[in-house]
């Protein structure tokens, strides 16, 4: 029992993943043939083994090879935040099928539902902001100052913009690379 409890907090905490972003990107990426065949092989073994596999086992699958994100066919969320009389939804979209049609959306609604701003990232876009703040190593000395010169400007207005006055929690667990992960480097 102690296994699996331990098991499952392992499993929540890989979940977050690492970086900054708290593991990662609002769209799933996409995976390597290989390894969306093999994806796709498990969710055959799974559906066909289906019936004698427990409540527990399935989630436990589920979670431990992630794959409610990892090699799946489409992926949505939604998460809104309400603050006084405005909301802001946050959606992703994602389709194996149709990378086009990727993207995560922020949108700012005023009372009644009017649209105030929306902002529309597709893949490229979140990369390129995520790739700003992933370390340099081997990078030209000059290149890696202009990286970092820009990484700060971002880093202070982000902070700015988005406020959040809590000390840090030393006995906060430490965040970890997905387990089985085939994008963890």
């Amino acid at each position: 029992m102690r296994l699996r409890i331990g098991i499952a907090c392992l499993t929540l905490l890989s979940l977050t993943g690492c970086a900054m972003f708290g593991g990662g990107r609002p769209i799933p990426q996409r995976l390597p043939e290989k390894q969306q065949s093999a994806y796709q092989s498990g969710w055959e073994h799974l559906v066909q083994h289906e019936p004698d596999i427990s409540r527990e086992e399935l989630l436990d699958a589920i979670l431990l090879r992630q794959a409610w994100r990892l090699g799946v066919d489409s992926l949505r969320f939604r998460s809104e935040k309400h603050v006084g009389d405005h909301t802001v939804v946050m959606q992703c979209d994602f389709d194996q099928a149709d990378p086009a049609s990727d993207r995560f959306t922020i949108t700012f609604l005023e009372k009644g539902g009017t649209v105030s701003r929306h902002e529309e990232y597709h893949p490229d876009e979140i990369d390129a902001a995520i790739e700003l703040y992933t370390p340099t190593h081997g990078a030209p000395r000059e290149e890696a100052q202009v990286r970092a010169a820009e990484r700060e400007a971002r880093e202070e207005a982000a902070m700015a913009n988005f406020p959040v006055a809590i000390e840090p929690d030393p006995n906060a667990p430490i965040e970890m690379a997905p387990i089985d992960d085939p994008n963890a480097e």
